[in-house]
């Protein structure tokens, strides 16, 4: 059995026919295909026209895309690669190949820009799916290979055991530093501390001799007594 569509994901991204591109802002026609592993440098592009899905027995299911495939085969003519890597292809000229559809599972998904200097070119831009990182290798151990512990499996997670720091030595801190000053010549002093019989000694019945003397018998200071009398 088989199904025709207009739009199918995968790989990461969004392919639409050329039919129903025309109809939209966006571009998602375009398609690259990378040879197989004895030349994986060669590569192929096109439109996608049509998307089929065939269905087999058991549920089993394969897409497929019937493509326009640029003329790849002649270099100078058919596509071009310029100073700076850009590749751009001919919409004047064809592949030929009796072979004009693919496996949904090998596409990719590719941009064709108008070429302003040189006219019925289009320059390929080249895009990555969303959500997809190139993420870097796994660094090597250090050592022979015996050292490597094989319990570890591929898919860990990569962890840094041991990292550096900026970190700078310093003096340990005096904790008892010595309290003396160098500037001053060192010297001696002699106190002579008198004992005084009218320091309070803890009782509540404390009364200050010295200070009764020095109050009259109404209880005011008698030198504030003589001035106020002199006054009037």
């Amino acid at each position: 059995m088989t199904h025709q569509y207009t739009t199918n994901i995968v790989n990461g991204f969004r392919f639409h026919t050329k039919d129903r591109a025309t109809e939209r802002t966006s571009q998602n026609s375009g398609v690259l295909v990378k040879e197989d592993d004895s030349s994986p440098e060669k590569e192929y592009y096109g439109v996608l026209q049509d998307i089929f899905e065939l269905s087999y027995v058991e549920g089993y299911k394969v897409f497929l895309f019937r493509c326009h495939w640029w003329d790849v085969g002649r270099l100078g003519r058919g596509y071009k690669i310029d100073k700076y890597g850009c590749t751009s292809v001919n919409v004047r000229g064809s592949l030929n190949s009796n072979e004009p559809f693919v496996l949904a599972s090998q596409a990719e998904q590719v941009f064709y820009v108008e070429d302003n200097v040189a006219n019925d070119w289009l320059v390929v831009v080249k895009t990555t799916p969303r959500d997809l990182y190139n993420m870097p290798p796994p660094l090597e151990k250090e050592g022979n290979s015996s050292d490597i512990d094989d319990s570890s499996s591929e898919d860990d997670a990569y962890q840094q055991q041991e990292f550096e720091q900026n970190v700078y030595p310093t003096e340990p801190e005096d904790i008892n530093p010595i309290l003396s000053r160098d500037d001053v010549e060192p010297g001696s002093f002699n106190v002579n501390i008198e004992s005084n019989d009218s320091i309070n000694d803890g009782s509540e019945e404390f009364i200050d001799d010295n200070l009764e003397d020095d109050l009259g018998d109404d209880g005011f200071d008698s030198d504030f007594d003589d001035e106020f009398n002199s006054n009037e």
